[in-house]
């Protein structure tokens, strides 16, 4: 009886995990912490300085920054590694199956980049967060899919999941181009050399996941001090991973062995570490503030009707078709859960507004508004179109 339990809990943590609720979870407990007694010792920690000391070189930074630039480099390589396989063999491949996702991610950007802008047009300062709404949280986005809708055609998911990576493979650029300092063209020489390092490792069919992850390792070192964010490495070496090299399924081993530390570490850490918006000077005019108002709408209503009316007008088109056995009712749905944006929003913010504690809980709070409703209303319109549809069936 009591191996059964476990055996069921340990089935219940996986789900909340694979589904992306641990993420919401630690999101939450961040939230509490920094409302409660505990506040001053939860900043504390996470704006401690920690140094790493190799010979003659070191690096310092603070927790929350050795989060958010090393550990989710980690997350950017799941990401990169992600968006090569769609290509080269998965749902990207053909120029048919591109169509749709990609135009639809264009529209998710655009529209939610246009509606944060219009609220913020005579703040210049605010305009720097302009791309906070753009992406779609695919953890949390796939997971909402996964539980209410159970009756949607595997297509919609494909077409969700397929969207979600386009939109982080933009997102990396936009951090790459328009969210980094300063750049000493020094050490990206020193980044270059390690692409050619990968470069070479990769069309000679080396197999060996460490060499990789080594040569990675030189090169997040190297863009972090070249002023391009340097969780971009992350990406760029997700690039480089041979999906099978001599019949050794690389970026197979490579995602099971970090995908654990991925969702059961990185993102819950992240997630707890920046989503602490203390709410203790709060009022109701705060709702109101043009940040809270470009980012929420800009999630929940620009990323729908960015996603929807784009691929709405390439399908009139004939561009392009409904995902096999969806509905346009259905379609609807998931352009509304394309709102979620919460992880990389969330790190998008924290580039724009590093250095402004009041604009950052402002944005903050929109995502958190943007992201939540997108998430109920979206759970809503899928699961009951997706229950009609069953109902129909039998």
């Amino acid at each position: 009886m009591i191996s059964i339990r476990v055996k069921n809990f340990g089935i219940l943590i996986h789900s909340a995990i694979e589904n992306g609720w641990l993420l919401f979870i630690a999101a939450a407990l961040g939230i509490f912490t920094a409302n409660s007694k505990y506040a001053e010792l939860y900043h504390h920690y996470i704006s401690s300085d920690f140094r790493l000391i190799f010979a003659d070189y070191s690096i310092g930074m603070s927790m929350a920054h050795w989060i958010n630039e090393l550990l989710m480099a980690f997350f950017f390589l799941i990401v990169g590694m992600e968006v090569k396989r769609e290509v080269v063999e998965g749902h990207l491949s053909l120029p048919a199956q591109r169509a749709l996702p990609v135009i639809g991610a264009l529209g998710g950007i655009i529209v939610p980049v246009l509606t944060y802008c219009v609220f913020n047009m005579h703040n210049d300062i605010a305009l720097q967060a302009w791309a906070t709404p753009a992406a779609t949280d695919i953890a949390f986005a796939v997971g909402v899919m996964g539980i209410f809708g159970r009756g949607l055609p595997t297509s919609l998911r494909v077409f969700l999941t397929a969207l979600a990576i386009i939109d982080d493979l933009v997102s990396v650029l936009i951090i790459a181009i328009f969210y980094s300092e300063s750049i000493h063209m020094e050490y990206l020489c020193y980044v270059s050399v390690c692409i050619a390092a990968l470069f070479y490792l990769n069309i000679n069919e080396i197999s060996s996941k460490f060499l990789y992850l080594i040569v990675g390792g030189f090169m997040w070192a190297f863009f972090l001090q070249s002023g391009i964010h340097a969780t971009v490495a992350g990406a760029v070496l997700g690039m480089f991973i041979p999906i099978r090299s001599k019949k050794v399924p690389v970026m197979a081993e490579l995602e099971s062995g970090l995908g654990p530390l991925n969702y059961y570490v990185i993102l819950p850490l992240f997630a707890f570490v920046n989503s602490g918006v203390s709410f203790s000077n709060f009022a109701l005019e705060d709702l109101l503030h043009p940040i809270v108002l470009g980012t929420g709408l800009g999630l929940f209503v620009g990323k729908q009707v960015g996603v929807f009316a784009a691929c709405y007008m390439l399908i009139k088109m004939g561009k392009a078709t409904l995902p096999e056995h969806s509905t346009y009712a259905q379609f609807y749905g998931t352009s509304v859960v394309c709102g979620i944006g919460f992880t990389m929003s969330l790190f998008i913010a924290l580039l724009a507004f590093a250095n402004n504690t009041v604009y950052l809980n402002e944005i903050k709070l929109g995502i958190f508004l943007g992201s939540l409703i997108s998430l109920i209303v979206g759970a809503i319109i899928i699961s009951v179109t997706g229950k009609n549809i069953s109902s129909k069936s039998r």
